[in-house]
């Protein structure tokens, strides 16, 4: 083994990341962006740099927060040492001032887990606990897309086996105080056919789950378990049936099915009209080439033919009435406007993919009713912020949503005092500020965007402030204010924000 371990900007992150693993084996590089979310790992640190100072050198005698601090200022980028342990990787905040050898040396001392790095579906790299998720429901189902992975806490696999419509999708939310898990489902029959077999399954505002809602800290047993709840949801027989096809094409679209990065970015490429259905044609070997991951020309593909979206009768003269219907019922329960498009591939015949962009309308925002909605968000950012201490509390269960917390004494900077305190006055009130305290508000404007805040606020006039401190040694607390135009957006914020 190497006395150093030594680095330049043509290496990749996955390169490092496995060279410094295979150095420290209890320990690993996490390469986070400035919303804590991970760095594509294919890439070279040339290019995700931020500064191009001088090369770092790793070895054994040098402290954990002095490579942080290296990477930090030669190259501008956040990377964390980081180790395993209960199958959840942990940041080692409290063990900055060990050596890397003394950090992995305590690492195994105290039951840590070594980082194995194996296949995955992003290269050479240590298996996320997403991608052990994934790689336990392929196995039982083999037609299983990863919609998404590893971007943040939520992972979102369909399944066209359990339900063949686009958007159904069995979630992982892998948020670090454990792992839940539903089936996200818009189609009415399906969760009523659900339910009325099974008594271990609860319907929520959008979809099904277990019972309970449980929260699982192993992996082996959410996998155990949700595998289980698919059997469960699917009955003794699946009422959803693929549609027929030649068994030479199946093959082929499972393999893209697993990646199915090649057919997106084919689809992508063709450039068709808003508010139209288009039909390609695909022969064997394109189909072969998007199975090994090789993107044909668009060129490639021959047009069939296109209509107006939402004309199926239309559609049905170029495809039959058969596969117009079964596409039409497909689509029912979309969001389809007059911007949508939908484009649809077809070989020898046979049904291969269809792939739908709602348009300048959102996608995917549910028509709930306003309470139930309502109590949705409350217990969906109550599940968000039960790290923070202290814990804010709910003290409005109607818009504008509001949580409250108050702030540590020893969180304020008296000497600068940047908010005019009354130091007697402050601490006269315990361990807790007196006049200030931290909110988080959420408000619903009548078009249905969403504004949202949170920091600091002056507790007589309810004012709120533009931050607590400017010493770096202390919490800011800056106010956050943003807006979003629909739910979806101010959730995939809110999960950034507080995970």
């Amino acid at each position: 083994m190497a006395a150093e371990l030594s680095m330049n900007g043509r290496k990749k992150i996955a390169t490092i990341q496995k060279q410094f693993t295979n150095k420290f084996n209890y320990l690993t590089l996490l390469f986070l962006d400035e919303n804590r979310k991970s760095l594509d790992i294919s890439k070279s640190l040339s290019e995700v740099r931020k500064v191009k100072g001088a090369d770092i050198s790793i070895n054994a005698g040098l402290k954990v927060n002095t490579l942080e601090a290296r990477f930090r200022d030669n190259y501008g980028l956040m990377v964390e040492v980081a180790y395993m342990k209960d199958d959840k990787v942990l940041h080692t905040k409290d063990n900055v001032d060990k050596t890397l050898n003394e950090m992995n040396r305590w690492c195994e001392e105290n039951g840590c887990q070594k980082f194995e790095f194996k296949k995955s579906l992003r290269g050479d790299t240590v298996l996320s606990l997403q991608e052990q998720l994934f790689n336990a429901i392929s196995e039982e189902y083999p037609d299983a897309v990863a919609k998404k992975m590893n971007k943040d806490n939520f992972m979102d696999v369909h399944l066209p086996s359990v339900n063949p419509k686009k958007g159904t999708h069995i979630f992982f939310n892998t948020a670090k105080e454990g792992i839940k898990f539903g089936f996200y489902c818009r189609d009415e029959a399906f969760v009523k056919s659900v339910l009325d077999k099974s008594s271990i399954i609860e319907e929520y505002a959008q979809g099904l789950r277990p019972v309970g809602n449980p929260l699982f800290s192993d992996v082996d047993k959410a996998a155990e378990a949700a595998l289980a709840f698919i059997v469960e949801m699917m009955g003794e027989v699946n009422e959803f049936s693929k549609r027929d096809v030649n068994p030479v094409i199946a093959e082929y679209v499972s393999a893209f099915q697993e990646n199915p990065d090649p057919i997106c970015d084919l689809l992508d490429n063709l450039g068709t009209e808003k508010g139209k259905m288009s039909v390609y044609k695909v022969n064997l070997d394109i189909l072969s080439n998007l199975a090994y991951a090789n993107i044909p020309e668009t060129d490639d593909l021959e047009f069939a033919g296109k209509v107006d979206i939402n004309d199926w009768d239309g559609l049905a003269e170029i495809i039959g009435e058969d596969e117009a219907e079964a596409n039409k019922n497909e689509y029912s329960n979309d969001e389809i406007t007059s911007s949508s498009k939908i484009i649809f591939l077809y070989s020898g015949g046979d049904y291969v993919y269809s792939f739908l962009n709602p348009g300048d309308e959102e996608d995917g925002i549910d028509s709930i009713d306003t309470e139930n909605e309502t109590k949705e968000l409350i217990a969906f950012v109550d599940s968000l912020i039960t790290n923070l201490d202290p814990t804010p509390v709910n003290i409005n269960d109607d818009f504008p949503l509001r949580w409250e917390s108050n702030i540590f004494i020893e969180d304020y900077d008296f000497s600068e005092n940047y908010l005019d305190l009354d130091q007697d006055e402050e601490r006269s009130n315990g361990k807790h500020l007196k006049s200030v305290a931290t909110a988080i508000e959420i408000n619903k404007e009548a078009d249905g965007s969403f504004e949202f805040r949170d920091g600091i606020f002056m507790i007589e006039t309810h004012a709120w402030c533009s931050k607590l401190n400017t010493n770096q040694d202390l919490p800011s607390f800056s106010l956050i204010n943003e807006k979003f135009s629909n739910l979806i957006a101010l959730k995939d914020f809110l999960v950034e924000t507080y995970s």
